[in-house]
C-alpha cells in the first residue's frame, strides 16, 4: 500500500546519497591501500615510539599517536607490509626487555652511585629521597657518556673570590688497605704477612696508613697488650671483626 506522504523523487534521491555514500567509502578505503602502501612502515613505528616516550602530550600529540596507531592496525589487517611489521614490532619488544633487564641490573663499582659503605651494590637511587623525581634516574656506568655530560656553570661568588687551592694533592675519601695475618712462628723463610687482594677492602680516608700500621704493631706486643677488642683500640670495626674471624679460624684448625 503507498502511503499518503510518500514520494517517489525522495525515494530516489536518498537510494542515490546512499549508492553515492558507498562509492566515497569506497574510494577512501582505496586511498588509504595506496597511501600505505607507500609508506614505510618502520617510520610510522618509529614516529609511535617517539610520541609514546614524549612526557608533555597535548590533544594534537594524541590524537596524531591515535592515527598512527590506526594505520599500522589496518596494514596488518589488509596484508600491507604484514611480516615486515611483526618483525619490527618483535625486535622492538627484545629491545624494550633488555633496556629493562639493563634498568634493573646492580653494577656494583662500575656505577655512578656506587658508594663501599652506602650503596655497595650501586643500586640506583628511587626511594628516601629529600626532593621528588620528575623521571627514574637512568642506571649508568663509569664513564658516563658525552651525550649525557652536563655542563653547570661556575658559582658567580667563587668566580669573584677566586680562593687558591691547598698546597698538595686533592683529598682521598676511600682508599684501598688490605688485611694482612701475622708472621708464622717458626717460619723458616723469615717472611712477614702475606698481603692477599682478595680480603681487600675501603674504608674511610680518615683512618690513615699510620695508625693501620700502629695498631698491627700492637698486635705483635704482649699478651697484657694484645686486646684488639678492647674500647681503647684504635681499630677500626670493620678490622676488629677481621681479627675475630681469624682468631675462630685458628682456634678450629687447633
Amino acid at each position: 500500500m503507498i502511503r499518503g506522504n510518500y514520494s517517489l523523487a525522495n525515494e530516489l534521491k536518498a537510494r542515490e546519497r546512499k549508492q553515492q555514500a558507498k562509492i566515497q567509502k569506497r574510494q577512501k578505503h582505496q586511498n588509504r591501500i595506496e597511501k600505505l602502501t607507500s609508506i614505510d612502515a618502520w617510520i610510522l613505528i618509529k614516529r609511535i615510539n617517539r610520541l609514546e616516550s614524549k612526557q608533555d602530550r597535548d590533544e594534537k600529540d594524541n590524537k596524531y599517536l591515535k592515527d598512527l596507531k590506526n594505520d599500522i592496525e589496518f596494514m596488518k589487517k589488509n596484508g600491507i607490509q604484514a611480516e615486515k611489521i611483526d618483525e619490527i614490532l618483535k625486535n622492538e619488544e627484545e629491545k624494550r626487555r633488555e633496556r629493562e633487564k639493563a634498568d634493573k641490573k646492580l653494577w656494583g663499582s662500575k656505577s655512578i652511585y656506587f658508594n663501599p659503605e652506602l650503596n655497595p651494590l650501586g643500586k640506583v637511587p628511587s626511594s628516601g629521597l629529600s626532593f621528588q623525581l620528575l623521571k627514574p634516574l637512568p642506571n649508568s656506568t663509569k664513564p658516563l657518556k658525552r651525550s649525557m655530560h652536563i655542563k653547570v656553570d661556575c658559582d658567580p661568588i667563587i668566580e669573584k673570590i677566586k680562593p687558591p687551592l691547598p698546597e698538595g694533592p686533592p683529598p682521598k675519601f676511600y682508599k684501598k688497605i688490605f688485611n694482612t695475618e701475622r708472621e708464622k712462628v717458626g717460619d723458616s723463610s723469615g717472611a712477614s704477612g702475606t698481603n692477599d687482594n682478595s680480603n681487600s677492602r675501603d674504608v674511610p680516608a680518615q683512618e690513615s696508613e699510620q695508625s693501620f700500621h700502629d695498631s698491627y704493631g700492637r698486635d705483635h706486643q704482649s699478651a697484657s697488650d694484645d686486646d684488639p677488642y678492647n674500647e681503647s683500640s684504635n681499630l677500626a670495626p670493620e678490622e676488629v671483626i677481621a681479627l675475630h674471624e681469624r682468631d675462630l679460624k685458628k682456634a678450629r684448625l687447633h
